[in-house]
């Protein structure tokens, strides 16, 4: 056995051996924006010293919004004599429901039934500081004038909204990096209503910044997107409902698995399995690994696992870049499709992100999957984000 001053010595050494990551991992938990502050202190190059980021103050809590939902029922446990159900929703492109209507004044219909449902997924939505102060300059439409042709032109859109919808005043506008409010979002509370309007009928809310207002905000964003007509799933653990629907006759069920604060991974892969075994597309929309890095080892444990129990698409958020995508056996997986609308500029990487439109079969027909359609988009600086030119 080594001395007693050697086994010391190993012993401190293992006890300061914490990396980086995992300092970040527990801040984002703790105080999400020490965490984001330290990600983009990494990524941004300065001259001068690094800014240090004093301790974060607790969540705020968000004012009463009109008609809040009563808090969620406990889960329902189901069974294969007990399924859930899945409800039959009519989903049908802006672009072709116009033409439907141009048609239906004539006498012979000349446009084919549906067979198919596009989704598109985008990544990070953001609704503070300078997106907010552009949406009231200008319109929040403004900020979606040039993607909507884009969007008009798929079934549906899906993304990760990236804080609370509350009545609360912005505590982050004209902040500056160093200022622990910079990380606090709030949303207008027109936010709901902009993303019905656009086509964005489902977000995710499992992220780092959906308890910034405390749950009470969360209470506060679940009604406001059911006012508009937008629906939802993910958050935190105890509260992350899976969204279930069935579109052409397909079931389809979205999972959310997030890092910051939700449930374990262990316990979104035994939802995946279940929902699996009512014969579901699962699609699994993450929020995970570290900001502004652009490799995929911290995700490919989870990626595996959440494949190896039937996941048939996984989309991921949080990373604020775009990163590889893959095959997990017969899984599709986007690591990450960075960021969507976003006041992030100061580099290429988070000035672009990247949608994706994947194109689903009617219940009759297999696979499931059977097209996949990227496009690159770009985020401007008067806070519009548009399709990158000639992609």
């Amino acid at each position: 056995m080594p001395p007693l001053n050697t086994r010391l010595r190993v012993l401190l050494s293992a006890l300061v051996c914490v990396t980086a990551s995992s300092v970040i991992a527990l801040l984002a938990l703790q105080n999400p924006s020490d965490a984001d502050a330290l990600h983009e202190q990494a990524a941004v190059s300065r001259a001068t010293s690094p800014v240090t980021v004093s301790k974060v103050p607790a969540p705020v809590s968000a004012k009463s919004a009109p008609e809040v939902a009563s808090a969620a029922a406990a889960p329902t446990t189901y069974t294969q004599e007990n399924p859930p159900i899945f409800p039959d929703i009519e989903l049908i492109a802006p672009a072709r429901a116009r033409m439907l209507a141009e048609n239906a004044s004539t006498s012979t219909s000349t446009i084919a039934k549906a067979t198919t449902t596009t989704i598109l997924f985008v990544g990070d939505m953001f609704f503070d500081r300078h997106i907010r102060l552009a949406a009231a300059k200008k319109g929040g439409d403004y900020l979606f004038s040039c993607i909507d042709p884009l969007f008009e032109s798929v079934d549906m859109v899906v993304g990760n909204l990236e804080g609370p919808i509350t009545t609360n005043a912005s505590v982050t506008v004209g902040t500056k990096q160093d200022n622990p409010n910079h990380f606090y979002f709030t949303f207008p509370t027109s936010t709901a209503a902009l993303l019905a309007r656009h086509n964005v009928r489902l977000v995710n809310l499992g992220n780092n910044h959906i308890i910034n207002f405390g749950k009470s905000g969360i209470t506060s964003t679940h009604a406001y997107l059911e006012k508009a007509g937008v629906a939802y799933f993910g958050g935190i653990a105890g509260n992350s409902p899976i969204y279930r629907a069935r579109y052409l006759g397909r079931p389809f069920s979205f999972i959310n698995y997030n890092q910051f604060g939700g449930e374990s991974a262990k316990v979104v892969a035994a939802k995946i399995a279940q929902e699996k075994s009512w014969g579901s597309t699962v699609i699994v929309y993450t929020h995970w690994g570290d900001e502004y890095t652009y490799t995929v080892a911290s995700m490919s444990k989870a990626a595996r696992l959440f494949a190896d129990n039937g996941a048939d698409i996984i989309i991921g958020s949080h990373p604020h870049v775009v990163l590889d995508s893959a095959r997990i056996g017969q899984t599709l997986v986007y690591y990450s499709l960075g960021n969507f609308m976003f006041d992030q500029y100061f580099n290429a990487r988070v000035k672009n992100g990247l949608a994706v439109a994947l194109t689903f079969s009617a219940a009759s027909s297999t696979p499931a999957l059977i097209g996949v359609h990227e496009y690159p988009v770009t985020l401007k600086s008067d806070g519009r984000t548009c399709l990158v030119e000639g992609k």
